[in-house]
């Protein structure tokens, strides 16, 4: 399987990481607050969306450096530190607004983290 790095940029500008299934599109739902710590569990999530503990759930961009690097906008919960909703390519694909929201390169922001 393909993996490969994601950050997601949260609205007040905080910077938080995570893990990018390639083969499956898909956006591991677990955050860090390093790109060490994706390391240190690289491959290691359970293939599931995590139960919530709060609700407060904000929007949020990933990016990931997988192909020539894309993203679109996700729903996370910094204090779960999860991505919560549109962690699939394939579900944003399904929603004709957030479809035009798909970004197609790493921009400025992010190509610092995902070097």
């Amino acid at each position: 399987m393909s993996h490969a790095h994601g950050v997601v940029r949260l609205t007040d500008g905080k910077i938080l990481f995570c893990e990018f299934n390639g083969t499956s599109d898909v956006i591991l739902s677990r955050l860090y607050e390093s790109s060490g710590e994706v390391e240190d569990n690289w491959r290691k999530q359970e293939w599931k969306f995590h139960p919530i503990d709060c609700n407060k759930i904000e929007d949020a961009e990933f990016v990931t450096n997988y192909g020539v690097g894309w993203g679109w906008p996700v729903k996370v919960c910094r204090v779960c530190m999860l991505i919560v909703d549109w962690n699939s390519y394939y579900s944003v694909c399904e929603d004709e607004e957030l479809r035009k929201k798909i970004i197609d390169d790493i921009p400025e922001w992010a190509k610092e983290y995902l070097k």
